[in-house]
């Protein structure tokens, strides 16, 4: 962004246009590319405690999950939201629902070519 500016002459309201961002977006991400700092960062209060994860991870499979949700999850944020975001709390809830949830569906074939066809005829 700094090099197409200098070299190129390529204005920032012309490189914020193109990006399809706003002109003081582009200038933030100067100014902390200029301080040396982290230019795109998350979105959100930083975090204060240490999680752990094996714990939050046996607190999950301990839930309820349904088919599209998951009971009991609102408590845990509560519960945990100086240690982990929203976001990546669900993120690891949907993973942990979708894993138990395909569990149902797999097919386990115990021997090959026992089975030749399945009717639906009563």
């Amino acid at each position: 962004m700094k090099r197409a500016h200098e070299v190129n002459l390529v204005p920032y309201t012309t490189m914020s246009d193109h990006l399809q961002v706003g002109y003081s977006t582009v200038m933030r991400w100067k100014r902390r590319y200029n301080n040396n700092e982290r230019i795109i960062g998350t979105p959100g209060p930083k975090k204060t405690e240490k999680i752990n994860l094996q714990a939050l991870a046996t607190q999950i499979d301990q839930m309820k999950h349904g088919i599209k949700k998951t009971m009991g999850t609102t408590q845990l944020y509560k519960d945990q939201k100086n240690k982990i975001s929203r976001r990546d709390l669900q993120a690891l809830v949907r993973v942990a629902r979708q894993d138990r949830n395909m569990a149902k569906y797999q097919i386990e074939w115990i021997a090959p070519g026992v089975i030749w066809s399945i009717d639906d005829t009563k």
